[in-house]
Formats: structure tokens, C-alpha cells, sequence
């Protein structure tokens, strides 16, 4: 994952100070996210996606288009539908885990409870599914990346 953090804020010139006081994220997290050195949860990635009017495919690196569609609140039913209906049309369970390299139990927990995986569980999860950030969390219908 190639979190964008720092090019957006330097495209706005804005530093994380001042992003802070705008989010409400500490800034100890923020530059942790801006150094790479850690990642946001969805929400809060979701959050700064928001301020800087793009979508997670382009936060998080996956695509170079900052913004190429309408994008709603994450949606966590939505989420769990989606997750199961592309899990078992692409693979089989135990395929999709061995491909992904994410624990069962992981999975299970995202299947049945109501959170989110962590952004880079969620990242490897869309890659491997070939689908949008994005659309895997309700933000929009459009599933392609």
C-alpha cells in the first residue's frame, strides 16, 4: 500500500498540524500516517479521503485517479454482503485465504461482527478480489478499481 497522505498534503499545503485541528485525528497519528509508518483505520482513513476529495483506491495507492465517482458514507451491512457474495463467486474460502495470506479467524471476525478489517487488511482483500476500495465498504456501485 502506498498511503498519499503526504503528497495531499502537499499538494494543499497543509501540514499535519493544521490537518489535525481541521480532522480532529492527533497529530502523532497523522504524521505516523504521513511518514508510512502506520495506518489509519477505515474510518479514519475515510475521514481524511473525504478532506482531500478522493477516493481510498487513490489514498491508499491503488489507482492514480484522485476522484472518478459519486462516494456515500462506508456502509457496514453493505460491507459484509459484498465480502461474502465476491468471496464465494471468485474463490473458495480456503483458496481466497491462502491467497490473500489473511488469517480465517480474520476473516470469520469481518464475516459476523460489525467493524471493518484494518486498512491494509481491507487493501489486500480489494486487491486480491480486483475490486474498489471503495465499493467493498458501500462508498459507491461502481466496483471496478
Amino acid at each position: 500500500m502506498n498511503f498519499q497522505l503526504e503528497t495531499l498534503c502537499k499538494n494543499k499545503k497543509i501540514s499535519c498540524l493544521k490537518l489535525e485541528k481541521i480532522l480532529g485525528i492527533p497529530n502523532a497519528k497523522l504524521n505516523k500516517y504521513y511518514r508510512k509508518a502506520g495506518y489509519p483505520n477505515v474510518e479514519r482513513a475515510v475521514i481524511i479521503a473525504n478532506h482531500f476529495n478522493c477516493s481510498l483506491d487513490f489514498l491508499t495507492g491503488l489507482t492514480n485517479l484522485k476522484k472518478d465517482r459519486e462516494l456515500t458514507a462506508p456502509n457496514i451491512e453493505l460491507f459484509h454482503l459484498r465480502l461474502k457474495n465476491l468471496i464465494l463467486l471468485e474463490h473458495s474460502q480456503s483458496a481466497f485465504f491462502e491467497k490473500c495470506k489473511i488469517a480465517r479467524s480474520n476473516l470469520y471476525r469481518w464475516l459476523c461482527k460489525n467493524d471493518f478489517p484494518k486498512l491494509a487488511n481491507l487493501f489486500i482483500v480489494a486487491e486480491n478480489l480486483n475490486v474498489s476500495l471503495d465499493y467493498l465498504i458501500g462508498r459507491t456501485n461502481k466496483k471496478e478499481i
